[in-house]
């Protein structure tokens, strides 16, 4: 986010510095784009005249359709921060469930893989649906490949994990 900004930054100083030292250039940049769409020349000297006479428009005129840049939300890093942190504590709480209920340790090993493995399944395949959509025949089996795709890329994680380690207490888990 902090990249973001930083570069939007950039492109609006660069934007102001075209407008100060080369209204021709601008003048250029902003009658190719709309050249483009066919509108006649009268009317894009026109739409130049009435940029020029606002400062500010025409500033974002030329960052939003010259350079494609779109002003960073400042909310989104927080947004963004407090979304990672929930699902990180969600899916690490999740497979210790099974901890809280069994009496003993390797059958709440076996049910936090069943749990987990269950959970990952629906996560993708939510996921999937709700990138995909919901309806038709493609979908739902994209869904379903989406699910098993997560519950096998979070498998491979486990499994290193638990390598990992085995590796550090030098063999023994």
């Amino acid at each position: 986010m902090h990249s973001h900004r930083e570069s939007y930054n950039a492109t609006v100083r660069d934007a102001q510095s075209l407008i100060d030292t080369s209204p021709s250039e601008t003048a250029t940049i902003i009658h190719d784009i709309f050249a483009t769409h066919g509108i006649t020349d009268d009317i894009i000297e026109q739409i130049i005249t009435s940029l020029r006479a606002s400062p500010e428009r025409h500033l974002d005129f030329l960052i939003d359709f010259h350079h494609k840049e779109a002003r960073p939300d400042c909310n989104q890093a927080w947004i963004s921060a407090i979304t990672l942190a929930v699902g990180y504590f969600v899916g690490g709480f999740i497979p210790l469930i099974p901890y809280f209920i069994a009496d003993a340790v390797i059958v709440a090993l076996y049910w936090s893989i069943a749990v987990m493995g269950v959970t990952l399944l629906a996560f993708g395949y939510v996921k999937t649906g709700v990138v995909r959509g919901w309806t038709g025949a493609d979908n739902v089996v994209a869904a379903v490949k989406g699910g098993v795709q997560m519950c096998f890329v979070g498998g491979v994680a486990a499994g290193a994990a638990i390598g990992l380690v085995r590796v550090i207490n030098g063999g023994a888990a």
